[in-house]
């Protein structure tokens, strides 16, 4: 016999309900007011999508965890080095950065999207609007000859993003999750930039009276580099950012290339890279 579901007006109570105590515990009310529009649209969509059977993000569990991630505002931040030539990495970045962007707002209202930025790009962070843009942005960008992760991370991402906003009476309009797609360990910097910066923000949340987790780094390898791998390494082991950082355990161009003949199982495995990094350091 079918399982049947909860009604939906149950549904939009219950993830309102699932709302609104995230947004307590973490100490969001800064960002979204208990009654506000984007929670009672984000309700909506989540019990729309918990009743379409074709997807397997309509499971229950990952539902909760696509309405977690939805109180965060994506920014991948991806490599472009030279070294991206080698096995098809960059390539594997483009189709992961689509897909991972496409779960990311699945149920995001209306008008909230995605941000992208490169290591090496003279651009500033472009606000993706659609599939499209994003296509047209991932098929213009070339390779360059450097890897300076932190120094380009607080340029083109945390001044504009986070400093330049709480200088404004306005302030932090969303939580941002930076996820930081890349090969090799830093070059053309100190080794030590990246986790120095990442620090530099906490700080700078925290006295503006914003709490740490306001701003996420999620930390990925893509290749098989032994020196990129134990930067990841040492970097996780930063007590002073543990509590913002999350380095995803397994490589993600070896896992796609598992999982790509199975789509459920390739969504599933993505959605819980994006989420897990919130969810960890909420509990």
């Amino acid at each position: 016999m079918e399982t049947v579901g909860p009604s939906t007006d149950t549904a939009v109570a219950d993830y309102k309900h699932q709302i609104e105590g995230t947004i307590k515990r973490t100490g969001f009310e800064k960002f979204y007011r208990r009654d506000g529009s984007f929670v009672n649209t984000l309700a909506k969509k989540a019990a729309d999508l918990r009743k379409d059977k074709k997807t397997v993000l309509s499971k229950p569990e990952n539902v909760s965890r696509l309405v977690e991630l939805a109180l965060y505002h994506p920014v991948f931040y991806c490599d472009n080095s030279t070294s991206m030539s080698l096995a098809s990495r960059f390539q594997t970045q483009k189709d992961l950065v689509i897909r991972m962007a496409d779960i990311a707002t699945k149920i995001a209202p209306d008008g909230y999207s995605v941000d992208l930025q490169f290591i090496n790009d003279k651009h500033a962070t472009r606000r993706i609007s659609s599939k499209d843009d994003l296509l047209g942005v991932l098929e213009n960008t070339g390779l360059r000859d450097s890897t300076r992760i932190g120094t380009v991370l607080n340029r083109r991402i945390l001044k504009p993003l986070v400093y330049n906003k709480l200088k404004s009476k306005s302030g932090l309009s969303r939580p941002l999750l930076v996820c930081i797609i890349t090969d090799g360990c830093p070059t053309a910097e100190p080794v030590d930039t990246l986790s120095k910066k990442i620090a530099e923000c906490k700080k700078k949340l925290t006295k503006k009276g914003y709490r740490p987790p306001s701003v996420m780094f999620c930390i990925s390898q893509i290749g098989d580099d032994s020196k990129a791998t134990d930067f990841l390494h040492d970097l996780e082991r930063k007590d002073d950012i543990r509590d913002v950082l999350h380095r995803t355990a397994d490589r993600l161009d070896g896992n796609f290339q598992e999982l790509q003949k199975n789509h459920d199982t390739l969504d599933e495995w993505l959605l819980e890279v994006l989420s897990t990094p919130i969810m960890m350091k909420q509990e």
